[in-house]
């Protein structure tokens, strides 16, 4: 009886240090950099080089960039610089 009691002590300690020690993916870190507009920027293809749409679609991450850059249009004027968001992991 009391071998039977500690297997299972010994056993519930076993597992429960094996499940702190794994690690959980969290979203990427999100990083605000500058970058300057070129005669082929689109706000698609920004969307397509600088977001994680596994965080965010591109739609959305469209809309916040043109917010945080104040900016009601469509248009996009190379040679002009624009604050995009970034991921990346610590």
């Amino acid at each position: 009886m009391i071998s039977a009691v500690l297997t299972v002590l010994i056993l519930s300690c076993t597992f429960t240090a094996e499940a702190s020690e794994k690690t959980v993916k969290t979203a990427s870190e999100a990083f605000y950099g500058s970058v300057k507009l070129s005669d082929h920027d689109t706000w698609d293809n920004l969307a397509e080089r600088f977001n994680d749409d596994s965080v965010q679609d591109n739609a959305d991450y469209i809309r916040e960039m043109k917010h945080i850059n104040n900016i009601e249009g469509t248009n996009l004027h190379p040679g002009c610089y624009l604050t995009v968001k970034y991921y990346g992991d610590k």
